[in-house]
């Protein structure tokens, strides 16, 4: 069972956004103020439109996921838990189109100045945030890439991959290897950075739990077999197997090794 490929690739616990990130995210959303509202009145006109398109949704979504067996604090069960969220949300309406009306008014001669204001205010968050749970995944093409976008790189033999690598990053065996058909190969790579990325931000929320953990590298090594082309021969991607693609733990950090191998 040859090794075609094997890198390690590290998994920085959180990084520093530039202030750019933030100012790019507050001009988009403030520059699409109007549409929005524009939009939010279209899809959502009247209260018959609610109660279709939100409410009932949300309460089916809802019910589910109460056990009947459950009581609160105050001795509702399960069921009467439901029917209060139920009738909550039924007469939220008038809530939901006063607040956005106040938060799209025009004040000053502009036009959701309130919307916009508001987030202004909000670019130190969006920056903590995507700085915790998304670019020590993708990285910044214009300083550094992070491990999901150089995976997706990797697994499609893009030799431009070798210039991305960083400091740390652990080279063991081969290089980049196109594991999927050319045909496929710009829907594995949009699948794997997008997944990679989905259940690594979710990992970190865990605490890296150890369970979790387990359960999302299975389903990530499940995708990419869907893509893998059979003529190659490889060894099927498995969680932990003699080809995978794993977020690990090693001496408390964080890794994402990526490991092919042929039969």
């Amino acid at each position: 069972m040859p090794i075609v490929s094997h890198i390690q690739l590290m998994v920085p616990m959180s990084v520093e956004a530039p202030a750019r990130l933030g100012d790019k995210w507050a001009e988009r959303l403030q520059s699409e103020a109007v549409h929005m509202n524009q939009n939010r009145q279209s899809r959502i006109p009247d209260e018959a439109t609610f109660q279709a398109r939100l409410a009932r949704p949300s309460h089916l979504g809802f019910s589910p996921m109460i056990d009947p067996s459950f009581y609160t604090r105050g001795g509702l069960d399960g069921a009467e838990v439901v029917i209060n969220q139920q009738a909550n949300i039924e007469r939220a309406y008038e809530k939901y189109r006063t607040s956005l009306d106040y938060m799209f008014a025009e004040v000053d001669g502009e036009v959701a100045k309130r919307f916009k204001d508001l987030v202004a205010h909000k670019k130190a968050n969006y920056l903590k945030g995507i700085g915790q749970r998304t670019l020590q995944f993708t990285g910044m093409r214009q300083e550094v890439l992070g491990p999901a976008a150089i995976a997706s790189l990797w697994l499609t033999n893009d030799l431009m991959v070798l210039d991305f690598l960083r400091g740390g990053d652990k080279q063991l065996a081969g290089g980049p290897f196109l594991v999927s058909s050319q045909r496929k190969k710009a829907q594995m790579k949009a699948m794997l950075t997008g997944r990679l990325v989905q259940c690594g931000a979710l990992m970190l929320k865990s605490g890296l739990n150890a369970a979790l953990m387990a359960t999302h590298n299975q389903v990530t090594n499940e995708e990419i077999q869907g893509f893998t082309d059979p003529s190659l021969d490889l060894i099927p991607f498995v969680s932990g197997g003699d080809s995978h693609v794993d977020y690990i733990l090693d001496k408390g950090a964080l890794w994402l090794e990526i490991k092919v191998s042929t039969m």
